[in-house]
This record gives C-alpha cells, sequence and structure tokens, in this order.
C-alpha cells in the first residue's frame, strides 16, 4: 500500500552535514516561474529505512543567500513548514510538518524513510511577496533520479476496494480540471469517498503540486505536458488511504 504521512517534528539540535540541494521552479496554481528560494536539508544521521532521522532545514532566498524570516511567509494554520518528501521509486510519499527553531527561518523535522534509498524533499512555502506557492527541493541519501512506468494508470485495487480516477475531460496543458475518484467493493457497489489532498510529482523528478479541496471539490491546471504520478490521500469505509494514479497530459 502506498504511504501518504502527516508527520508533527520535534525540534532537535543536530549536527550538520549538509545534503545536495536544488531549486525547484514548480508552483501551485500559478504559471511556472524560476524559484526565488533555495531550501538546504542538514542532517547528523544516514538516511536508513525504518528509523527516524532528524533533518534541519534552511529556507533562503537564492540571490542574496539571506534566511527566509516567519515574517515573510505566509502563516499557515499550524504555523509550521509542509514538507513533502518522495523516494526515487515513486512509492513512498509523506508530508510532514516541519517546526519553527528559536533561528528565525531554520525549521526542524524528523523523517522515517519507508523505502531504501534517496528521497527529495520539497519545502511548500507561500512568501506573502509571492503570488504563488514555491517548492525549492534537496536530496537526502544517494542522488539517483527518480523513475516510474511511463504509462497511463488509472485505476488501482487495494483492500478489497476499486479506485477509479475521474477526470470530466482528459487532462489538458493550462485548462482546469476537477478531480474525483469512484470506488466501488468487489459486488460493485460503490463506497462513499472523501479526499483529503493530492500530492502530484511529474516524470521530471523536480516539479510537484500539492491540491486540496475547495468547498469539497479538488481542480487542477497542470503547467507542463507529459506523465504525472497522483497520490490522493482520501477516506473509504471510514478508513483513511492513500491511492497512486498516472495521469497523461496533453498540449492544449
Amino acid at each position: 500500500m502506498k504511504t501518504l504521512l502527516r508527520i508533527s517534528a520535534i525540534s532537535l539540535c543536530i549536527s550538520t552535514i549538509s545534503a545536495c540541494s536544488s531549486v525547484n521552479e514548480a508552483m501551485y496554481g500559478e504559471r511556472m516561474q524560476p524559484s526565488a528560494i533555495h531550501l538546504t536539508l542538514l542532517s547528523s544521521d544516514p538516511l536508513t529505512q525504518g528509523k527516524p532521522t532528524h533533518i534541519k532545514s534552511k529556507i533562503t532566498h537564492l540571490k542574496i543567500l539571506k534566511l527566509v524570516t516567519r515574517n515573510e511567509m505566509q502563516p499557515t494554520q499550524a504555523n509550521t513548514l509542509p514538507m513533502i518528501a518522495i523516494d526515487t521509486s515513486f512509492s513512498d510519499v509523506q508530508i510532514i510538518d516541519a517546526t519553527p527553531t528559536n533561528i528565525d527561518g531554520l525549521y526542524d523535522f524528523t523523517f522515517t524513510p519507508h523505502k531504501p534509498g534517496s528521497y527529495r524533499i520539497w519545502a511548500e512555502t507561500k512568501l506573502k511577496s509571492a503570488p504563488h506557492t514555491e517548492y525549492p527541493y534537496s536530496d537526502i541519501g544517494t542522488r539517483t533520479p527518480g523513475k516510474f512506468t511511463r504509462t497511463e494508470l488509472l485505476e488501482q485495487k487495494q483492500d478489497g476496494i476499486t479506485y477509479a480516477l475521474k477526470i470530466e475531460n482528459p487532462l489538458t496543458r493550462f485548462d482546469n480540471e476537477e478531480i474525483t475518484v469512484q470506488a466501488t467493493d468487489n459486488s460493485g457497489t460503490n463506497i462513499p469517498v472523501t479526499l483529503r489532498d493530492i500530492v502530484g510529482i511529474y516524470g521530471d523528478y523536480r516539479t510537484v503540486i500539492h491540491l486540496t479541496p475547495d468547498n469539497g471539490k479538488i481542480s487542477f491546471s497542470p503547467d507542463k505536458e507529459g506523465l504525472i504520478k497522483l497520490f490522493v490521500r482520501l477516506t473509504a469505509n471510514g478508513k483513511e488511504t492513500t491511492v497512486a494514479f498516472t495521469a497523461a497530459i496533453t498540449k492544449n
């Protein structure tokens, strides 16, 4: 079963060993523009499957390399910085809440990898001065490119339930479409589904999206063409689960 977890992070003082950092160009809800901020991840422990790893992160302005202060960022409901972690097999996805430290611009979190190898972690960052959310990223572990099967997968069966991704029209670049999921049991009876959120990642292993419901509905306006893997966190039969689909996006 695919996993998508939300973890409350804890503050720890960590000796720093810097992981590889890169700059992403993704954003949520707007057209793609170069990122203006930079994410660095610092850890004293090697990444080990099943073992909690304590990580310190910092967000800096790319041009002036100055820490981005909390006053410069749009506050979240929990006053934390959401991190999206995805392994190179595209099978373990986690949303982690990083907590602020006593140094403005530094955050702590604890991350437990469920797969071996490296992970890429994106910070979901919204500056007050920016019209969009930016997703700078950094790697933890070996620097292995992520890959997923390059075919559409719009139906999955998990725990005796068949989940089907439903989009009224084919996904087309820059066009807005509502995303729903239909669930049926082995007898074909429909099961009510409540969507929690969706994490999407393109095949370039750089560009991510995080979609949340608006009045119970989730809409998606793709910025790029190609295949995208969509990890849908939902509740069905009173049980929370995550279902992974792969959808194709075409030019308009």
